[in-house]
């Protein structure tokens, strides 16, 4: 029925049936043979066989850029798994080139490496035995196995962090995180529900509680894919505004988004000065105490300044637009806040819209009132008349000139008047020659302009 190699140990099978193989020794007393270690042999035929991947505990969702195991397992009538030895012939095919396969030294064992996702059919064939002197014994018929085998992208979540701002009587936020790759059907849990829950859609809620919390979003199809963001509301520790444009034509609106960073160890106070330039806009950051924050030594006005500018203890806030803000124009009467704030975008976390009603400048700021700390930075904001001309024809005759005047329109920037310019083109080009009057020679708004006619024709 079997054979055994006695040097190597190597046992094959001869025909079918069941044996018990017993381990002796020549030397040992007859008394103690009950006590030998023995095992049974079965010689079966092949009945059927089976693929598995222990990694995915035998779910067949796999993940793009992968490896994993895949194990063949030859089974008797009686569901027996059959010990394959070197000699046994099994090829293991993939149809729709998702993913590539490598035999391994175990002809039970495949690597299987994923390539890109979809759906395809991984195929096992048991074709024959090899016997010891090369003879090939086919299988007949040849025993096959078929599995459908799905094949997504990694989950991933946009964004993983996810920070809010936190102040008393907070309001609350809702923020829709979008989970690319997988099957599509995805189950949340949240790891603290008193900072933050989540809906089957993705919409995280949270705000009224300061702290942190893991959100798990896991693949119906196969809970072992699975990606971990997080929720954090934080106290407000930096303001910055980041206007794109620092004018406007009366009736117009300016957008004066910013960026909030918030800190989880709340400082006992803060006190910050800063000076930011950029090409619209002159913004001054100031953050001060309140009365209760001033009770503190010069020693905690030193951590929290130093708390609040070390970058590793500051968050960049996602969302801040429903956060509490007041917001004063100096002079009034220029520019007037807008209802409502600006939606997070690239950059920056929230804002607010400003309509200009008349002519002239105005500083705006802006301040977060939180607990201990009140957060002020402003911005210089210039409304203007547009730009017209006294005349709307001129009619010369060639050689004779005439002063051309336009009234309103952009005036000098009064944080850098250095930077105002002002440009006159004339289409289309010769006919004419424009030169432009020194501020001396024009009044004040005005802006006036030499042009004398060389040539018949019509410019603008």
């Amino acid at each position: 029925m079997i054979s055994v190699e006695r040097e190597t140990a190597t046992v094959s099978a001869l025909k079918l049936g069941h044996v018990t193989l017993t381990v002796t020794h020549d030397n040992l007393p007859p008394e103690i043979t009950s006590q030998l270690p023995r095992t049974s042999v079965y010689v079966v035929k092949p009945s059927y066989m089976t693929l598995s991947i222990e990694e995915e505990e035998d779910r067949w969702v796999l993940e793009t850029g992968r490896q994993y195991y895949l194990t063949v397992r030859i089974h008797g009538n009686k569901g027996h798994v059959v010990h394959l030895s070197q000699n046994v012939v099994i090829v293991v095919e993939e149809t729709e080139g998702l993913v590539t396969l490598e035999s391994l030294s175990d002809p039970a064992c495949h690597l299987l490496q994923t390539i890109m996702k979809g759906k395809t059919l991984i195929q096992a064939s048991l074709y024959s035995i090899v016997s010891e002197d090369g003879e090939d014994w086919p299988v007949i018929p040849p025993i096959r196995v078929q599995q459908e085998v799905e094949i997504y992208n990694p989950l991933t979540l946009q964004p993983s962090v996810i920070v809010f701002p936190w102040q008393p009587h907070n309001k609350v936020y809702q923020y829709n995180i979008q989970v690319e790759g997988g099957s599509g059907s995805v189950m949340w849990e949240v790891s603290d529900r008193e900072i933050a829950t989540v809906t089957v859609k993705g919409v995280v809620i949270a705000g009224k509680r300061r702290g942190q919390a893991e959100i798990q979003v896991s693949d119906s199809k196969n809970i072992l894919h699975k990606v971990v963001g997080k929720v954090m509301v934080v106290r407000p520790a930096r303001l910055q505004l980041i206007p794109q444009r620092g004018d406007c034509r009366v009736g117009d609106r300016i957008d004066i988004p910013f960026a909030l960073w918030g800190i989880q160890d709340p400082p006992n106070t803060c006190s910050q000065t800063n000076y930011v330039f950029d090409t619209h806009s002159y913004t001054h950051r100031s953050i001060s105490a309140n009365s209760q924050a001033n009770l503190f030594s010069d020693a905690h006005h030193l951590q929290c300044e130093e708390s609040l500018l070390e970058d590793r203890n500051l968050v960049l806030v996602t969302d801040c637009s429903q956060l509490s803000l007041h917001v004063q124009a100096e002079p009034a009467g220029i520019f007037t806040r807008m209802p409502g704030s600006l939606s997070p975008g690239a950059g920056f976390c929230g804002g607010v819209r400003m309509e200009a009603l008349s002519w002239g400048h105005t500083v705006v700021t802006i301040t977060v009132e939180t607990e201990g700390c009140n957060i002020s930075e402003t911005t210089t904001l210039v409304a203007y008349s547009p730009l017209k001309s006294i005349a709307s024809e001129v009619l010369l005759s060639v050689g004779s000139s005439r002063v051309v005047i336009f009234e309103d329109g952009p005036r000098p920037w009064p944080p850098a008047p250095f930077r105002f310019f002002s440009d006159v083109e004339v289409q289309p080009e010769g006919g004419v020659t424009v030169e432009a009057l020194s501020p001396t020679e024009a009044r004040p708004p005005r802006h006036a302009y030499q042009v004398m006619c060389t040539a018949v024709g019509e410019q603008v």
